[in-house]
């Protein structure tokens, strides 16, 4: 960002109706809000009330930073459909270093829970989350997921097809579609990713930066122990 920020400032995360609703009662106290969102007509929408309103298709840590968001003193996730996409950007936004607060809203008692366990310690969230198996294949792998596509030189997640044998670039609500979790007797997981990669990438140093990031968030997410974290280059991309 090319102005100065205030330390007063605050990050709004997800523009739906209360995401904006809460943009505007911000800037209406004379507060300066950071506000993001992927859709370009959310995003116009709230530039009546702040100068700092982005369009982020990607909600990686480069792309939050490029925002100011790592500026604010107060950050506000208003995301909300995925659980994962939610836990996932809440341990964005504390990992850039935001030393105020961090708020992450929920749609259901089942979110909630599991927002709170991240936030108040990993290994609380399975107990939490223990009556819609947060641990399952789908959750893990929608993390896991998240996690590798946020890795520099990664395009994408990919799965190969099953009619025409070609390999196929995942769309983001999908991407779990490239991720195999498997439960070992002791609770603990094995990760097997699908992944399609820019060309003139390091594959070794890309493969090794993603095995410690799925590593990372896969266990302070979950709070289950991650044996082994296996990627697979299925394809590169040559645009």
């Amino acid at each position: 960002m090319k102005k100065q920020l205030k330390p007063d400032l605050y990050g709004v995360i997800g523009l739906g109706r209360f995401g904006t609703a809460l943009v505007q009662t911000l800037a209406e106290a004379g507060k300066e809000v950071i506000a993001i969102d992927k859709n370009e007509e959310k995003v116009k929408a709230v530039r009546r009330y702040t100068d700092y309103a982005f369009v982020v298709d990607n909600l990686s840590e480069d792309a939050l930073k490029e925002t100011g968001m790592q500026n604010c003193g107060t950050v506000t996730i208003c995301i909300g459909e995925q659980i994962d996409i939610s836990i996932l950007t809440t341990m964005l936004v504390t990992k850039l270093g935001v030393t105020g607060n961090v708020t992450c809203t929920a749609r259901s008692n089942a979110q909630a829970g599991g927002i709170a366990g991240y936030l108040y310690g990993g290994a609380e969230i399975s107990q939490c989350f223990s009556t819609v198996n947060v641990t399952s294949n789908k959750y893990a792998g929608g993390i896991a997921g998240y996690a590798a596509t946020n890795c520099f030189g990664v395009k994408g997640m990919a799965v190969r097809s099953m009619t025409d044998g070609l390999v196929h670039l995942l769309r983001k609500e999908a991407m779990g579609k490239g991720v195999k979790v498997t439960f070992s007797p002791d609770n603990s997981i094995s990760i097997d990713l699908h992944i399609m990669v820019d060309k003139s990438v390091n594959l070794s140093a890309i493969a090794s930066s993603i095995i410690s990031e799925v590593r990372y968030f896969v266990t302070k997410s979950t709070g289950t122990e991650v044996r082994a974290v296996n990627v697979f280059v299925d394809s590169i991309s040559v645009d």
